[in-house]
């Protein structure tokens, strides 16, 4: 998708750059420079500026009386409410940034390799607050490496910042801390 760059706000997608129809994912139409989910908008339903009326909603890229089964009509969009991160649970309850909805409630999605600590993602293996298991911090003069708190780093790491990081394979320390690859 060439370099134009998304900011998703429910379920429309606005081009922050030039935007066209090619631009916008399957499903999805360039309605005056928005990638609109023509499956579920209300005033884009199947086509850009094809509203649905008074009363009806926009199921499956139809206007409709009613929802397919498991879908609840939140404001003329039909929505599942067991996994819409916009309207979790109930219609108009979003939840918050870094959480998904699962089975109608919000929880932390914590990206592979980390896991939830008090509402947080967590590196458990270099975390100094946080050293091997939520909630058990390194003291000040150690570090945490392998979900382990120790004075020092093994051999062939480098201390930055309190993290071992291995300088010749990690591309945000390549060679030296805080130095990291260029993108490519």
């Amino acid at each position: 998708m060439r370099d134009v760059k998304y900011l998703i706000i429910a379920s429309t997608l606005v081009c922050l750059a030039a935007c066209t129809s090619e631009d916008c994912p399957i499903g999805f139409g360039n309605c005056d420079g928005e990638c609109r989910n023509l499956l579920v908008d209300h005033e884009n339903c199947d086509a850009c500026g094809n509203g649905c009326g008074t009363g009806m909603v926009c199921n499956a890229g139809s206007c409709a009386i009613t929802c397919q089964a498991g879908l609840r009509n939140c404001s003329g969009s039909c929505r599942d409410v067991q996994t819409d991160r916009e309207n979790c649970g109930f219609c108009g309850f979003a939840c918050s940034p870094g959480f998904v909805c699962v089975a109608g409630t919000c929880q932390i999605n914590c990206p592979t390799g980390f896991v939830e600590c008090i509402g947080q993602c967590r590196d458990l293996q270099t975390d100094r607050l946080h050293c091997g298991m939520c909630g058990n911090p390194c003291t000040v003069d150690q570090i945490c490496s392998g979900g382990e708190c120790m004075l020092d780093c093994p051999l062939g790491f480098t201390d930055c910042g309190g993290v071992c990081r291995d300088l010749q394979v990690d591309r945000e320390n390549c060679g030296a801390c805080d130095d990291p690859c260029l993108s490519g």
